[in-house]
């Protein structure tokens, strides 16, 4: 590497040691600034009624189709998209290549370092906290993409069965055409089935949009192309197999896998006058502080090589003044880890009672779907006539649905706890 030509550090010596005369400054006049307009109020309109004029709005007769063509499936498991989002973390991978960028240090002729900075400190400091950032990143990664999988498995689940009550609905308004043609008195009219009929395909719209929006959602993530002709389908035992943990282990479980909780107590644990530049920065960055953190002092290896005989009193001082700022740094740190582990454990506390919740949710409604799917086999044994059993099968079909969408509530709220906890990101170091 080359050296500083002589003047350079003759320069540095002369103005470390005597101080130096600098370039007068002198401050410019600035430069008129127009004043603004003054911004106009809205202007006042007729105050109407919301409701639209019908005229203005397209018309869509419920026909017989239930949805239209699909696109064909590509079935996918839990596990390779928490893996794959996991590795595609953007942040993640950003920190795991940083140690790859070339820097360049200051040295003397014996190879010393003559400035002190984050190049200077201790490398493997800040390649542990880039790691333990890393596992976090992926962590979140990991967890963004599994809550979309498994809104996108709520979607196709409830998609499927309002497929099945549109045909049941087929089904029922030919029953009730055929026994008013015969005389007979129907429970239900087929003005009314074809109104219920137009709500369900509403529904099923809504469904397949939101199944499209999060399978474009789902395959960015997974780096998968989003103008392919396939769609993302959700498949493997959705059943509840995992049990609630207890509070207090999950919460010790998360306190020692989060990966940012970890950063924090390490950078505590390694700060000293060595590591300090890096801490320094560290806490720049820290939620709230950015910009705020004062500047570094002098850097007291050039000095301390430059004008070490004439200034040592100075140089004694700054490094007094290192170690006191070491102390400052550590009761920040403190403070900020003893609120990250409050904070990490409420969430997981939360968590923990979501789930308990949901896992309810899902014994209610399957008790209700177990209810009416006994009752829709009743009616069949009993064959009291085709519209009845149709009846009692389209509340059953609800019934499931309604099942499908509490069951992966519950999927969403045990990502949520194990990602409270740092289940996805790995091991940071």
């Amino acid at each position: 590497m080359r050296r500083p030509p002589p003047l350079f550090g003759l320069l540095l010596a002369l103005a470390a040691a005597a101080g130096c005369r600098g370039p007068e400054v002198r401050l410019s006049p600035p430069t008129p600034v127009p004043a603004l307009p003054p911004v106009a109020e809205p202007a006042v309109a007729r105050p109407t009624g919301i409701e639209p004029d019908y005229k203005t709005l397209p018309l869509v007769e419920p026909g017989s189709d239930a949805g239209g063509v699909r696109p064909p499936p590509r079935g996918i498991a839990e596990a390779e998209v928490a893996r794959v989002a996991a590795e595609r973390a953007l942040t993640a991978t950003l920190l795991r290549t940083e140690g790859g960028v070339p820097r360049a240090v200051l040295t003397d002729r014996n190879g010393e370092p003559l400035t002190s900075g984050p190049g200077a400190c201790d490398d493997s400091l800040t390649a542990d906290v880039r790691a333990l950032a890393a596992a976090e990143a992926r962590n979140r990664s990991a967890s963004e993409a599994l809550i979309a999988y498994f809104q996108l498995a709520d979607a196709e689940g409830r998609g499927d069965i309002l497929r099945q009550s549109v045909v049941l609905m087929d089904q029922l308004k030919a029953a009730v055409r055929d026994a008013k043609a015969k005389g007979a008195k129907v429970p239900v009219e087929p003005e009314e089935l074809d109104r219920q009929r137009a709500g369900l395909l509403g529904v099923l719209g809504q469904a397949d949009l939101g199944a499209k929006l999060l399978d474009v959602d789902l395959k960015r993530r997974l780096g998968l192309p989003g103008s392919s002709a396939d769609r993302l389908l959700p498949s493997g035992d959705f059943g509840l197999s995992a049990p609630t943990p207890v509070v207090d282990e999950a919460v010790a479980r998360a306190l020692a896998r989060r990966g940012d909780l970890q950063a924090l107590r390490f950078v505590y644990l390694r700060l000293s006058t060595d590591t300090l530049p890096v801490v320094r920065e560290y806490v720049r960055a820290l939620p709230g502080l950015a910009g705020l953190v004062g500047a570094a002092p002098p850097p007291l290896p050039l000095v301390r090589r430059l004008t070490e005989r004439r200034i040592a009193a100075s140089v004694a001082a700054l490094d007094a003044v290192l170690v006191a700022e070491v102390e400052a740094r550590k009761r920040q740190l403190w403070a900020v880890i003893e609120e990250k582990e409050r904070g990490v454990a409420d969430e997981v506390r939360a968590a923990v009672a979501s789930v308990r919740e949901q896992s309810r949710q899902v014994g209610l409604a399957r008790w209700r779907a177990e209810q009416l799917i006994a009752k829709a086999e009743d009616e069949k044994k009993q064959a009291r006539g085709a519209i009845l059993e149709q009846l009692a099968e389209i509340e059953a079909l609800r019934a499931r649905a309604d099942v499908i969408a509490a069951v992966m509530q519950w999927h969403q709220a045990r990502v949520r706890l194990n990602t409270a906890s740092g289940e996805y990101g790995g091991d940071g170091r």
